[in-house]
């Protein structure tokens, strides 16, 4: 099992900060790479700078992914992230329009997305395969053959 991140600093908590786990894996995932490198900027977290997966507003107006706003309520911070201002409650409301639109575009053109990638690296297989074995037919040795001319005679080639 993957050893997870545990924080100490803020009121001695000693709990899991499973979000952090979760980013460091979605960061693995190429699929997830590259539907970060496309998806409008509106849609990715400030702090993580990932697609959001649950959008909350907090009081500074701004939309986070609530695991990264909570890592960082968590770790003792009652500052805005963005601005630095200090934060008058840190109450967070959810953006279910956000995460509808979010939701929407991973399944219409962040498929699509994934789908052409998919294809552009299987032609690129297909390619490499090709280009390999006929780097191999032109390794064979070569081999004397007699074949009739036109004029009825055997001649080498």
């Amino acid at each position: 099992m993957q050893a997870r991140t545990v924080h100490w600093k803020s009121g001695g908590h000693k709990e899991v900060c499973a979000s952090q786990d979760d980013q460091l894996e979605a960061a693995m995932d190429p699929d997830e790479e590259l539907l970060n490198k496309h998806a409008p900027k509106g849609f990715l977290d400030p702090i993580s700078l990932e697609i959001m997966n649950d959008p909350v507003m907090c009081v500074d107006g701004n939309t986070y992914d609530r695991p990264s706003i909570e890592g960082w309520f968590n770790t003792g911070h009652s500052t805005s992230p963005l601005t630095g201002l200090e934060l008058e409650m840190t109450s967070l409301f959810p953006n279910i329009s956000l995460r509808n639109v979010i939701q929407t575009w991973r399944e219409e053109d962040g498929a699509a997305i994934l789908a052409s990638a998919r294809k552009d690296k299987e032609a690129a297989r297909k390619a490499m395969e090709e280009e390999e074995a006929m780097r191999g037919a032109a390794e064979e040795p070569y081999v004397m053959r007699s074949v009739p001319s036109l004029a009825g005679k055997w001649r080498e080639l």
